[in-house]
């Protein structure tokens, strides 16, 4: 295959687990020559490996050169254009001028229902009893940036567990994994994923070496690796606007923006954690008196939420410079375009200024909340004192008594 071309990456099958089928029963092993086990039929493990037959046939697609693709210039009026020996492809790719304009743009042609004419920007391939349309030179900032096999969950038969079929993340069946078509990245990058054509796990696996297997399987599992689907994932590589407002975006502030929301949210469930281990030990373990109770409980989780409260205030001020210039600049400006990934990102950002405010009420409420049993505390342990030392004090008279001197009466 030539340097420039490149397989479609293939689904990990991470491997089946072996079984027998004992007239009806199913075990995880058998030995077919010993009489208790003779009417057995043992199927083999399947080990672990790539598979990356299509409907029968191995998918393979050519990428670009760095010396044929590069990004559009603006002139004076804002108008995209490329250099010599470049012709411009999308609003802002130019490719040299032997080479076609990159894929930006597909459809599947279901039975065939629609009639397609084959041009120089128009191409259709056969996939069963389907066309998949390409098109190229639409005037949008993305290109398809590689194709690949995607399964939402993928299930190993085991008959021995307690699920059966256990997903690669551990959970029984992995058909729910995270929406519709593929599973796609959370912001980890600018690229945006869209299934291309699907089949159900059962029938992608006949067609990779599994017939035999799959037909063993009993019937009570099947219906549960039905819900299963392949997909033939397209992944398109988003690229930014050309304009000032856009090309002036970090990218990486995107991850670096996911990795603090979530670094900040562990440590918020941490303080949490201590304050409910706080009031646990003090409510139920300590024998300190009820007022010292409250008031150690209202300063100890009082400095924790006030600890919490400044904690969440200036990261919210932090990134309040990075959600504004997305709410501000890229979504406004289409940087991304119509992607997904614009969408998720104005979804995420506006989440979590929603879930910022909130958690600055909470704990502002809360350090309320401790203050007043600080003070409740110190009010009942005041009068508690006060009523431990009347309890405490000697009469007069035993005082008097006592000072008598010892000896006789006189009479």
């Amino acid at each position: 295959m030539p340097d420039t071309w490149q397989e479609v990456k293939p689904l990990n099958f991470p491997g089946m687990s072996a079984y027998c089928d004992c007239d009806g029963k199913f075990s995880t092993s058998c030995d077919t020559t010993k009489e208790k086990d003779a009417n057995c039929k043992k199927f083999e493990a399947e080990k672990s490996r790539n598979m990356s037959l299509w409907k029968g046939k191995k998918l393979a697609f050519r990428r670009f050169k760095k010396k044929e693709i590069q990004y559009a210039k603006l002139n004076e009026k804002n108008v995209a254009f490329c250099e010599g020996g470049f012709k411009l492809c999308t609003n802002v790719h130019c490719v040299k001028d032997y080479v076609n304009c990159p894929i930006n743009s597909f459809w599947l042609n279901e039975r065939k229902a629609s009639f397609v004419e084959e041009t120089a920007l128009v191409e259709k391939f056969e996939l069963g009893e389907h066309e998949l349309i390409l098109e190229r030179g639409k005037q949008n900032n993305r290109i398809i940036n590689g194709f690949r096999m995607e399964l939402n969950g993928m299930p190993c038969y085991n008959p021995a567990s307690s699920h059966k079929l256990v997903s690669k993340n551990g959970s029984s069946v992995g058909s729910k994994f995270g929406g519709s078509g593929c599973t796609k990245p959370w912001l980890d990058n600018v690229e945006d994923y869209r299934s291309v054509d699907h089949k159900s796990l059962v029938e992608f696996l006949k067609q990779n070496g599994l017939r035999e297997y799959i037909k063993g399987i009993p019937s009570s599992e099947m219906s549960h690796l039905l819900e299963e689907t392949v997909h033939l994932t397209s992944r398109f590589k988003l690229f930014m606007a050309l304009t000032r407002e856009c090309q002036g975006f970090d990218i990486e502030s995107i991850n670096t923006f996911r990795i603090a929301i979530k670094t900040i949210f562990r440590i918020e469930m941490v303080v949490l954690g201590l304050s409910v281990l706080i009031f646990l030990y003090f409510w139920l373990r300590s024998s300190t008196s009820f007022g010292k109770r409250l008031m150690y409980l209202g300063v100890l989780n009082g400095g924790l939420n006030l600890a919490s409260y400044l904690l969440v205030k200036v990261t919210h001020e932090l990134a309040n410079g990075f959600m504004n210039s997305v709410n501000d600049n890229i979504i406004p400006n289409k940087c991304l375009g119509e992607s997904k990934l614009a969408k998720a990102l104005f979804e995420l950002t506006n989440k979590v200024h929603t879930t910022f405010v909130n958690q600055e009420n909470i704990t502002r409420g809360v350090f309320v909340a401790c203050t007043v049993l600080v003070v409740v505390g110190f009010i009942s342990g005041f009068f508690n004192q006060n009523k431990l030392s009347g309890e405490n004090a000697i009469p007069k008279n035993i005082v008097k008594e006592s000072q008598k001197p010892i000896g006789k009466e006189k009479k």
